[in-house]
């Protein structure tokens, strides 16, 4: 017996007075509404209404048996709109893993704005340079730059960016042959940021190089985050 759908139909037999306009009510035969009305009794073990030819009555118990029913039904039926509205609106956590600078310089900003918008969402930002296990560590989203390798995680390109090799004038001036074919920056001694994907081996295609470029040496200054090198590389490109 479906307990809900036996108290739905007392309850339209008790508001219509009469089996008939009940079971149009609840799209039921007359019979089909009678039988769950009786189910219902014999499952409380209670006579709820009184019936004659035409009309139906409520018994004491069942004038207290109706007020319990509408009570049970309306707050049912107001989870189920609640559910439905979250259903329909972003709600709960969602964290977020980037890379350090492009995450500091693009993502949070982004995802400020995606809060704005959805207030039920509570957004957790987690920025660094080490490739996290999103399963293990309980990420839901990961931006990544590079090649990701192959895995079963659903992955989607959202744009493009360049890597360019950049050496100040001074530190040219010093080198008297550089392979200008090649990127002859990725030779010489750098900075680097060292983390799950970028170490001081690295291997990165190069424009008008016909293969990529391995940089064999440490370098001479290494941090672990990359905006702790901002300052210092600027200031050598600036000619501070």
């Amino acid at each position: 017996m479906d307990l809900l759908a036996v108290m739905r139909a007392f309850v339209a037999v008790a508001d219509a007075g009469q089996f008939s306009l009940a079971s149009e009510r609840l799209g039921l035969s007359r019979a089909m509404a009678s039988k769950q009305v009786m189910d219902l009794e014999a499952h409380l073990g209670l006579r709820l209404l009184n019936r004659t030819t035409r009309r139906v009555s409520l018994t004491d118990e069942g004038a207290g048996y109706l007020e319990r029913c509408r009570d049970i039904l309306a707050g049912i039926e107001e989870e189920e709109q609640e559910f439905t509205a979250r259903s329909l609106e972003p709600s709960g956590r969602l964290r977020v893993t980037a890379p350090m600078s492009f995450g500091a310089s693009h993502v949070a900003r982004q995802l400020a704005l995606f809060a704005a918008r959805n207030p039920r969402v509570s957004v957790e930002l987690t920025l660094n340079d080490r490739h996290v296990d999103l399963v293990e560590e309980g990420f839901d989203l990961a931006i990544r730059i590079g090649r990701l390798a192959d895995s079963s995680l659903v992955a989607k390109k959202v744009g493009e960016m360049r890597l360019i090799a950049c050496a100040a004038p001074t530190h040219l001036a010093t080198r008297d042959r550089w392979p200008r074919r090649y990127c002859a920056a990725g030779f010489h001694r750098r900075r680097t940021s060292r983390n799950g994907r970028v170490g001081a081996r690295a291997s990165e295609p190069c424009n008008g190089a016909d293969r990529n470029l391995r940089h064999p040496h440490e370098p001479p200054v290494c941090s672990p985050e990359n905006q702790e090198l901002h300052r210092p590389a600027l200031g050598r490109l600036r000619g501070n």
